[in-house]
């Protein structure tokens, strides 16, 4: 842990009174008594704050039973990482849905220069997935990332996941019956299916043949669906292996899993392992300007967790599924790799530089939601992810020039089926301006001065440097921006009571506090065991 500077502001005196050596007794007092001790937290550059969201729920992965989920850091800057307390990581966990780190100080980010991460995020009760971060400026931020529930009928609108546990495999003589899997879709009725064929050999990830008993999983998802679309490993915005970066537009995508025993499945040999994917009917096709038909091309792409790209594997003709009526799709032959399939037109280049938009208004922190918007009107969604008052911009890195885009803002992140507080519409998401958003929040909020600071049972008080702090507002704990030197300006309803908390070393303090007017104190008790109360 590094030792920290204790500054003593205040100023002591030391009273002697001279004694009678007969008639008086001495009187001396301790020189400390009366002392408080101001500490001076060493400011992060940038830190940055993710929370897990459950795609059928909306809500915070933990908030109800914990699961735990493990996160491996990855990426351009993964060697950047660090801890709240300058320690550095290569992987975290969390069962509560939250993780918080930073970017090592001597980095300052741009959106010339933007720190990517990738975070490889996986749980037993939860899909795995992974989700590149893009930070193009100091101070505080954060994300989301969606993960899809694996229990049976947890599932959000659009997704679907079937397991099932058939067969068994033999390093010499592979499956012994073929292993079959579908998993549909209740809404479209589409569906995605996965075939074994009898003798195929399962290997690990180092070529290893496995025996023992076989279990397949397959998760579709409908392209149609928002809360499908927000599952999307990595996002829309895309660095693909061979083509460089550009964006998608999915025409479905399907996730398989295989273990034997246990132990992973990565790939196949001896036998022609495929997957049929459904189109759902209505899907737009970018390339002919109007619904998938039969005869039109898709290319397919594979993804790689481990370092968030996607590798072009070839163009699938779209044909009518046999003995399904209106139904279309592709069909993948010879599998040798098990991986997210995703049919999608990629459309390649993007802009050096991207708008800045400020969002005005009253506010503590909202939820900001990106869509790209078809030449025929049609939202798809892109990314999401919550903008604070203390820092209320998000700049675009990496966008492409073709393609318009709307903008909406609410005050959660359980958003489905709520007005937004403000939309905006972009006929670009290039540039170099800063667009103003104004938005219109709850007219019972007032500006408030907050002035937090942290009290160690020793009384050494901490209110200098930079310290984030969250805020339970709306049924769920928001990221509220950065105090600075024990300043925040924050948008609070007078006479409500709220509970503030803030994160430091691996652990979070909290405090409630009613708000009565313009100017607020807010002291928040930190634990006797961290180093600034030692």
């Amino acid at each position: 842990m590094n030792t920290k500077t204790k500054i003593i502001y205040s100023t002591f005196f030391l009273f002697s009174f001279l004694c009678a050596i007969i008639l008086f007794s001495c009187d001396l007092k301790d020189p400390t008594e009366g002392l408080q001790v101001r500490v001076k937290n060493i400011a992060r550059t940038t830190t940055v704050r993710v929370e897990f969201i459950d795609s059928k729920t909306g809500k915070v992965i933990g908030s109800d039973v914990p699961y735990t989920i493990n996160i491996l850091f990855e990426g351009s800057n993964k060697t950047d990482i660090i801890t709240t307390v300058n320690e550095p990581i290569t992987t975290l966990s969390t069962n509560d849905g939250f993780v918080n780190f930073a970017i090592r100080d001597n980095i300052s980010p741009s959106q010339n220069n933007p720190i990517e991460v990738l975070l490889v995020c996986k749980s037993d009760k939860y899909l795995s997935t992974s989700q590149r971060l893009l930070i193009a400026s100091p101070g505080t931020h954060g994300f989301t990332i969606t993960m899809v529930n694996l229990t049976q009928n947890q599932q959000a609108d659009g997704i679907d996941t079937k397991e099932e546990k058939k067969g068994t495999s033999s390093s010499t003589t592979g499956t012994n019956q073929d292993i079959v899997v579908t998993s549909s879709d209740v809404t479209s009725e589409s569906k995605a299916t996965i075939k074994i064929p009898a003798g195929t050999i399962l290997k690990d990830s180092k070529g290893n043949d496995l025996n023992g008993d076989v279990t397949t999983r397959i998760t579709y998802f409908n392209p149609q669906s928002e809360q499908a679309l927000t599952s999307f490993p990595g996002g829309f915005d895309v660095n693909t292996d061979g083509q460089g970066r550009g964006s998608f537009s999915t025409a479905g995508f399907v996730a398989i899993d295989i273990s034997v025993n246990g132990n992973s499945v990565e790939s196949f040999s001896g036998q022609n392992v495929n997957i049929q994917i459904d189109v759902p009917a209505g899907t737009y096709n970018p390339t002919t300007k109007t619904s998938v038909k039969p005869g039109d091309v898709i290319p397919l792409y594979s993804y790689d967790e481990s370092n968030g790209q996607w590798k072009y594997d070839g163009d699938y003709i779209v044909k009518a599924q046999p003995n399904r009526s209106s139904k279309i799709g592709i069909t993948i032959e010879n599998l040798k790799h098990l991986s997210y399939w995703n049919l999608d037109w990629f459309s390649q280049g993007y802009c050096p530089t991207g708008k800045t938009i400020r969002i005005d208004g009253c506010f503590t922190s909202v939820f900001a939601v990106v869509y790209y918007v078809s030449a025929q009107g049609m939202e798809n969604w892109a990314k999401s992810g919550w903008i604070t008052a203390s820092d209320p911009y998000m700049t675009f890195t990496y966008s492409n020039p073709t393609i318009k885009g709307r903008i909406k803002i609410f005050e959660t992140s359980n958003y489905q089926n709520v007005t937004p507080l403000g939309v905006l519409n972009l006929d670009s998401f290039c540039g170099s301006e800063t667009v103003s958003f104004p938005i219109v929040t709850s007219s019972g909020d007032s500006q408030v001065d907050v002035y937090v600071r942290g009290i160690c049972p020793n009384g050494n008080v901490l209110d200098e440097g930079t310290l984030d702090v969250e805020i339970f507002k709306n049924g769920s704990w928001q990221l509220a921006g950065r105090v600075v030197d024990g300043y925040i300006k924050l948008c609070l309803v007078i006479n409500q009571e709220y509970t503030f908390r803030v994160y430091y070393d691996g652990q979070y303090y909290e405090q409630k506090h009613t708000a009565h007017g313009s100017s607020e104190h807010v002291d928040i008790t930190l634990g006797n065991d961290i180093d600034l109360c030692r």
